[in-house]
């Protein structure tokens, strides 16, 4: 009798064995072809075969990192972060160490997104070397994640620690594509920003002016950043005492900001629901006591909740100011 019992039980494992390599080979020739595959089919997956995940770590790595870039699509980012880290627990078992990295990269992309710096540098750390060796240290794939990480440390404050990434990034930019592309634009704002909160001034305003003047911005067609230069110009020299050439900045600022529309929330989100101005304007009264800081990342995640799956076709500037 327990021979017939250890034979029953051998079979019944071999054939849901079987059942799992045939359902998941179903499932990954729809990620394979870039077939959407649903939050339904995930999970009715994962349920299905609860037993036999972790036999399976490298699939199910893949498995809850597209479970969670699901959730965040739909702006449901506790669910989100959930799976990220479900992804994360198994990439410790797999067999392929790149997808470990991936799962790494993924939480320091999510956190950074939803301005939660501190988590995003943790796992920008992790994954760093990983990514290096995945794409190679001077791909084009790993220096954006590298600009990534380095944009993080000027948002951390770490201005030291950016300065000679920003130096090194600028040189790889304009080497390879010249110095009229936003990436290196960018950097140089990096670069005005790193000055600035550092206290040269007279080599932000320099780098500030040479982008204002020379349009960089608006030759790219962004209204927007070009707007941002101007007020960012306007802070230095408020900062440094020079209050007229400060309110005439800001006060450029704020004429182009209404020139090129300002503020639009007409745009329907995926459900076809406009955001309108009476709603910001009851975000803003609720933040109201918040620090700026708190105050960001409310905002950050209430517009991502409304936007959804939605492509976001314009830019979106709000500015805040300590009095």
């Amino acid at each position: 009798m327990k021979l017939k019992i250890i034979i029953f039980i051998l079979l019944v494992n071999n054939l849901t064995g079987q059942n799992y390599q045939k359902d998941w080979n179903a499932l990954n020739k729809k990620i394979e072809a870039g077939t959407s595959v649903s939050i339904i089919e995930a999970e009715a997956f994962i349920s299905k075969y609860k037993d036999q995940l972790g036999k399976f770590a490298d699939n199910s790595t893949q498995l809850y990192s597209l479970l969670a870039n699901n959730y965040y699509n739909q702006s449901k980012f506790d669910k989100a972060e959930e799976n990220y880290l479900k992804s994360y627990e198994y990439s410790k078992q797999v067999k392929d160490t790149s997808l470990k990295h991936i799962a790494e990269l993924s939480l320091a992309v999510f956190n950074y997104n939803l301005n939660n710096y501190v988590e995003a540098e943790k796992y920008y750390l992790k994954c760093m070397a990983g990514m290096a060796a995945v794409y190679g240290q001077s791909s084009r794939e790993y220096t954006g994640i590298f600009y990534d990480y380095t944009r993080l440390l000027i948002d951390l404050g770490k201005y030291k620690e950016a300065k000679p990434y920003v130096d090194a990034l600028l040189f790889y930019y304009k080497t390879l594509d010249g110095e009229n592309n936003s990436r290196y634009i960018g950097l140089l704002n990096c670069d005005a920003i790193i000055y600035q909160n550092t206290g040269n001034y007279k080599e932000a305003i320099d780098i500030y002016s040479r982008i204002i003047t020379e349009n960089k911005l608006l030759i790219l067609g962004d209204t927007l950043g070009h707007v941002i230069q101007i007020s960012n110009l306007g802070d230095v020299y408020r900062e440094i005492g020079e209050f007229d050439l400060g309110i005439n900045n800001l006060k450029t600022a704020k004429k182009l900001y209404y020139k090129y529309g300002g503020l639009s929330f007409s745009d329907k989100n995926s459900a076809g629901k406009k955001l309108m101005i009476s709603r910001f304007k009851n975000w803003l009264i609720e933040t109201l006591n918040y620090t700026l800081e708190d105050k960001e990342k409310f905002l950050t995640t209430e517009f991502l909740k409304w936007k959804g799956n939605l492509e976001q076709v314009d830019d979106v500037c709000v500015i805040c100011v300590r009095l």
